[in-house]
């Protein structure tokens, strides 16, 4: 489980693809913008069942899910057990405000990333950058 106190301010310049599966409106906003702003990729959905639409429609890589463990329709868990299947080179960061919600136990032992809400804009890109370098 990542906290906020385990920020290592890694930089601030990433590469990749992401998809972003929200349903909370603005939070989804608000991390897209940030991602983006940190010079990734971000495709975003509401939910499982369009994510994994966008997940078999998108032609290249899709180098990271962060998911909300949640979601209407499909859980976040169950989604990136779906999207890994066709997508085994794509790592998931599970996010949550539900702390007994499948995490973070359940996710640290399918060597996933958990973070809980509420976290900061540094927080998320530091743990973002620090996924995606390994």
């Amino acid at each position: 489980m990542w906290s906020q106190r385990e920020s290592t301010s890694l930089s601030a310049t990433g590469v990749g693809t992401i998809l972003l599966v929200q349903d909370e409106e603005q939070l989804k906003v608000s991390m897209r913008r940030a991602l983006e702003g940190g010079g990734y990729t971000v495709l975003t959905s509401d939910d499982g069942d369009q994510a994994q639409h966008i997940s078999r429609d998108h032609q290249g890589p899709i180098d990271l899910l962060v998911t909300d463990m949640v979601l209407p329709i499909l859980r976040g868990a169950e989604l990136s057990k779906r999207l890994t299947t066709d997508r085994p080179e794509m790592m998931t960061l599970f996010i949550s405000d539900y702390a007994n919600e499948d995490g973070p136990e359940g996710v640290q032992r399918t060597g996933h990333r958990f973070l809980a809400k509420p976290f900061k804009r540094q927080v998320r890109l530091d743990l973002v950058g620090e996924i995606l370098a390994n």
